[in-house]
Protein backbone atom coordinates (compact mmCIF):
# COMPACT_ATOMS: atom_id res chain seq x y z
CA UNK A 1 0.00 0.00 0.00
CA UNK A 2 2.88 2.39 0.84
CA UNK A 3 4.46 1.70 -2.56
CA UNK A 4 1.21 2.69 -4.29
CA UNK A 5 1.05 5.91 -2.23
CA UNK A 6 4.63 6.80 -3.20
CA UNK A 7 3.86 6.15 -6.87
CA UNK A 8 0.78 8.39 -6.63
CA UNK A 9 2.81 11.16 -4.98
CA UNK A 10 5.49 10.87 -7.65
CA UNK A 11 2.86 10.92 -10.43
CA UNK A 12 1.22 13.99 -8.89
CA UNK A 13 4.60 15.70 -8.58
CA UNK A 14 5.41 15.10 -12.26
CA UNK A 15 1.94 16.22 -13.32
CA UNK A 16 2.31 19.46 -11.37
CA UNK A 17 5.77 20.10 -12.84
CA UNK A 18 4.54 19.31 -16.36
CA UNK A 19 1.52 21.62 -16.11
CA UNK A 20 3.56 24.37 -14.48
CA UNK A 21 6.15 24.28 -17.26
CA UNK A 22 3.43 24.01 -19.90
CA UNK A 23 1.59 27.01 -18.41
CA UNK A 24 4.79 29.06 -18.34
CA UNK A 25 5.45 28.16 -21.98
CA UNK A 26 1.92 29.15 -23.06
CA UNK A 27 2.17 32.38 -21.05
CA UNK A 28 5.48 33.21 -22.74
CA UNK A 29 4.10 32.52 -26.20
CA UNK A 30 1.01 34.61 -25.43
CA UNK A 31 3.17 37.48 -24.11
CA UNK A 32 5.44 37.34 -27.14
CA UNK A 33 2.52 37.41 -29.56
CA UNK A 34 0.91 40.34 -27.72
CA UNK A 35 4.11 42.33 -27.21
CA UNK A 36 5.31 41.92 -30.77
CA UNK A 37 2.07 43.43 -32.04
CA UNK A 38 1.62 47.18 -32.06
CA UNK A 39 0.32 47.13 -28.48
CA UNK A 40 1.59 50.06 -26.45
CA UNK A 41 3.42 48.04 -23.79
CA UNK A 42 6.50 49.14 -21.83
CA UNK A 43 8.30 45.93 -22.88
CA UNK A 44 8.23 44.41 -26.36
CA UNK A 45 9.59 41.09 -27.56
CA UNK A 46 11.33 40.22 -30.79
CA UNK A 47 12.51 36.95 -32.32
CA UNK A 48 16.15 37.02 -33.44
CA UNK A 49 16.28 35.68 -36.98
CA UNK A 50 19.93 36.17 -37.92
CA UNK A 51 23.34 35.54 -36.42
CA UNK A 52 24.58 39.14 -36.52
CA UNK A 53 24.68 39.40 -32.70
CA UNK A 54 26.16 35.96 -31.97
CA UNK A 55 27.50 34.86 -29.54
CA UNK A 56 25.84 37.54 -27.38
CA UNK A 57 22.35 36.85 -28.76
CA UNK A 58 21.81 33.70 -30.79
CA UNK A 59 19.48 32.97 -33.70
CA UNK A 60 16.18 31.69 -32.28
CA UNK A 61 16.45 33.66 -29.05
CA UNK A 62 13.71 36.06 -28.01
CA UNK A 63 14.81 39.47 -26.76
CA UNK A 64 12.77 41.68 -24.50
CA UNK A 65 13.26 45.35 -25.25
CA UNK A 66 12.34 48.31 -23.07
CA UNK A 67 12.08 51.88 -24.31
CA UNK A 68 14.44 54.39 -22.74
CA UNK A 69 15.09 58.13 -22.87
CA UNK A 70 18.84 57.66 -23.19
CA UNK A 71 21.05 55.29 -25.10
CA UNK A 72 24.83 55.14 -24.81
CA UNK A 73 27.82 53.48 -26.41
CA UNK A 74 27.85 49.66 -25.93
CA UNK A 75 24.06 49.46 -25.37
CA UNK A 76 22.28 46.80 -27.42
CA UNK A 77 19.27 48.43 -29.07
CA UNK A 78 16.42 47.31 -31.29
CA UNK A 79 15.49 49.68 -34.08
CA UNK A 80 13.89 50.09 -37.50
CA UNK A 81 16.52 50.21 -40.23
CA UNK A 82 16.17 52.20 -43.45
CA UNK A 83 14.18 49.31 -44.97
CA UNK A 84 11.86 49.36 -41.94
CA UNK A 85 13.07 45.95 -40.81
CA UNK A 86 13.52 45.41 -37.07
CA UNK A 87 17.21 45.01 -36.18
CA UNK A 88 18.99 44.39 -32.88
CA UNK A 89 22.61 45.63 -32.81
CA UNK A 90 25.10 47.29 -30.47
CA UNK A 91 25.78 51.05 -30.40
CA UNK A 92 29.38 51.79 -31.39
CA UNK A 93 29.10 55.56 -31.20
CA UNK A 94 26.60 58.33 -30.47
CA UNK A 95 26.64 61.27 -32.88
CA UNK A 96 24.55 64.32 -33.78
CA UNK A 97 22.80 64.30 -37.14
CA UNK A 98 20.18 66.40 -38.94
CA UNK A 99 17.39 64.75 -36.90
CA UNK A 100 19.25 65.03 -33.58
CA UNK A 101 20.95 62.16 -31.77
CA UNK A 102 21.96 59.24 -34.00
CA UNK A 103 23.66 55.93 -33.33
CA UNK A 104 26.35 54.12 -35.27
CA UNK A 105 25.52 50.44 -34.79
CA UNK A 106 27.04 47.08 -35.58
CA UNK A 107 26.17 43.46 -34.92
CA UNK A 108 28.69 41.76 -32.63
CA UNK A 109 29.29 39.11 -35.32
CA UNK A 110 29.58 41.62 -38.20
CA UNK A 111 32.93 42.85 -39.53
CA UNK A 112 31.79 46.40 -40.29
CA UNK A 113 29.32 48.93 -38.86
CA UNK A 114 25.83 49.23 -40.30
CA UNK A 115 25.60 51.40 -43.44
CA UNK A 116 23.42 54.19 -42.09
CA UNK A 117 23.27 55.82 -38.67
CA UNK A 118 20.10 55.14 -36.69
CA UNK A 119 18.10 58.23 -35.67
CA UNK A 120 16.84 58.14 -32.09
CA UNK A 121 13.27 58.26 -33.46
CA UNK A 122 13.80 54.84 -35.10
CA UNK A 123 14.92 53.16 -31.86
CA UNK A 124 12.29 50.85 -30.34
CA UNK A 125 14.22 50.26 -27.13
CA UNK A 126 17.17 48.90 -25.23
CA UNK A 127 17.85 45.18 -24.74
CA UNK A 128 16.55 44.11 -21.33
CA UNK A 129 16.55 40.30 -21.40
CA UNK A 130 17.27 37.36 -23.67
CA UNK A 131 15.19 34.18 -23.51
CA UNK A 132 17.33 31.52 -25.19
CA UNK A 133 15.78 29.46 -28.01
CA UNK A 134 12.19 30.36 -27.10
CA UNK A 135 11.79 31.75 -30.61
CA UNK A 136 11.91 28.26 -32.06
CA UNK A 137 8.90 27.28 -29.93
CA UNK A 138 7.07 30.47 -30.89
CA UNK A 139 7.73 29.85 -34.58
CA UNK A 140 6.69 26.20 -34.20
CA UNK A 141 3.47 27.24 -32.43
CA UNK A 142 2.30 28.83 -35.69
CA UNK A 143 2.42 25.53 -37.62
CA UNK A 144 -0.07 22.64 -37.69
CA UNK A 145 2.42 20.44 -35.84
CA UNK A 146 2.89 23.13 -33.20
CA UNK A 147 -0.84 23.52 -32.67
CA UNK A 148 -1.16 19.77 -32.23
CA UNK A 149 1.75 19.64 -29.78
CA UNK A 150 0.77 22.72 -27.77
CA UNK A 151 -3.03 22.50 -27.80
CA UNK A 152 -4.51 19.22 -29.04
CA UNK A 153 -2.28 16.78 -27.15
CA UNK A 154 -2.45 18.61 -23.78
CA UNK A 155 -6.22 19.07 -24.18
CA UNK A 156 -6.58 15.34 -24.90
CA UNK A 157 -4.51 14.50 -21.81
CA UNK A 158 -6.67 16.80 -19.66
CA UNK A 159 -9.92 15.32 -21.00
CA UNK A 160 -8.63 11.74 -20.56
CA UNK A 161 -7.51 12.50 -17.01
CA UNK A 162 -10.86 14.08 -16.13
CA UNK A 163 -12.81 11.13 -17.58
CA UNK A 164 -10.61 8.76 -15.57
CA UNK A 165 -11.29 10.77 -12.37
CA UNK A 166 -15.04 10.78 -13.02
CA UNK A 167 -15.02 7.03 -13.69
CA UNK A 168 -13.08 6.37 -10.46
CA UNK A 169 -15.45 8.62 -8.51
CA UNK A 170 -18.52 6.82 -9.90
CA UNK A 171 -17.00 3.42 -9.10
CA UNK A 172 -16.20 4.56 -5.54
CA UNK A 173 -19.79 5.79 -5.05
CA UNK A 174 -21.16 2.46 -6.29
CA UNK A 175 -18.89 0.60 -3.88
CA UNK A 176 -19.98 2.86 -1.00
CA UNK A 177 -23.67 2.30 -1.84
CA UNK A 178 -23.22 -1.50 -1.82
CA UNK A 179 -21.62 -1.38 1.63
Amino acid sequence: MANKTNKNKLRIFFEVVFWLLFSILIACIFFIKISSSNANLPVKSFLIQSGSMEPTIMTGDVVLVQSSDTYKQRDVITFYDHGKRVVTHRILDVTQGPQGEEYITQGDNNQTPDIAPVPKSDVIGKHALTIPKLGYLVAKSKTKTGIILLIVIPATIIIYDEIKKIKTSVENKKTEQKD
